[in-house]
């Protein structure tokens, strides 16, 4: 492995096990909402909180079965990736001054994706602070496929910390080869070709003849020692609550005014439990993330169906 690489997943290991310990020692389920929301009074210019809901439509009595499988890891790790997004948030600033741990997470929620996706559908995200006013919004989709070399993924997180728009191009074995992002406070662009790039090289795997079709030229697996690399660095990001997360059954759960079945997870128990429904037919399939006294954390608020890309002028 490039001792670089090296380097940089020692760092990140060893503050991940000072953060792990402080989840351990103050033992409540609250400590993963401290981490996705600020403390004390909401800034001037936050929503305030939200008003009662409409009275919701029946539940009915059954509800279509999913379209796609899941796994309990696959969902935890729907969790973990969530989580991944607001550690980009924190890091941006220091990116735009040259820091490139930004797109050392960037890599680990690619390597996180599983879908389900579709070209031009995307979802919305809202973050809640311990009042109930919007901490952060997070829009997330699949917005091009270009056969023969990758995907290209648009996401927006807005918040008080930082407001900004990403598009990156993940190549055929899921890795990110380009990155385009705009600071939506400044208006501040840039395009970067993540550091890795440099150790991995060009990438190897299906082409297209000139009648469209694809040719398998080798192998379009990312390399063992980057793959293991992620896998640590997922570890890393595991929390106790996150890892302790178990399925409860499949149940129905209101969203955008609509019931929809849902995979129920819990971690802990009693007033300290943590409470996730997640659904494999949804992009990024995180529905909701609830503590035992109703409190909501994030909960998916839209969905899009037009979803396109907005910096294809920064690359040019």
């Amino acid at each position: 492995m490039h001792r670089f690489i090296k380097l940089k997943t020692l760092v990140r290991l060893a503050g991940a096990v000072v953060v792990l310990a402080v989840l351990l020692f103050l033992g409540s389920c609250a400590s993963i909402e401290r981490m996705m929301a600020p403390q004390g009074e909401p800034a001037a210019g936050v929503e305030e909180p939200r008003a009662a809901a409409a009275v919701p439509p029946e539940k009915p009595e059954r509800l279509p079965r999913f379209e796609n499988q899941y796994t309990r890891e696959e969902l935890i790790k729907a969790l973990v990736q969530f989580q991944e997004f607001s550690a980009l948030a924190d890091t941006l600033p220091r990116y735009m001054w040259g820091d490139r741990v930004f797109e050392d997470h960037l890599a680990t929620i690619a390597w996180l994706e599983n879908g389900p996706y579709k070209q031009g559908v995307g979802v919305t995200l809202r973050i809640y602070d311990q009042d109930g006013a919007e901490h952060a919004r997070l829009t997330r989709g699949l917005s091009e496929g270009i056969p023969g070399r990758g995907r290209w993924w648009t996401f927006t997180y807005s918040g008080e910390k930082a407001d900004f728009t990403c598009e990156y191009l993940s190549g055929l074995n899921g890795v990110p080869r380009k990155i385009l992002l705009k600071n939506n406070a400044s208006g501040e662009t840039m395009a970067r070709d993540p550091f890795f790039m440099e150790i991995l090289g060009p990438e190897e795997g299906p082409q297209l003849d000139p009648e469209g079709k694809s040719v398998e030229t080798g192998s379009s697996q990312a390399p063992d020692w980057f793959d293991q690399l992620r896998r640590e660095e997922y570890q890393a990001s595991l929390t106790p609550v996150y890892a302790g997360m178990q399925i409860l059954g499949e149940e129905a759960v209101l969203i955008q005014g609509r019931w929809l079945r849902a995979v129920h997870l819990r971690s802990g128990s009693g007033s300290g439990a943590l409470h996730a429904w997640l659904s494999p037919d949804v992009p990024g399939k995180l529905l909701r993330i609830q503590r035992s006294d109703d409190h909501i954390i994030a909960e998916l608020t839209e969905r899009h169906t037009d979803y396109e890309r907005t910096l294809q002028h920064v690359n040019k």
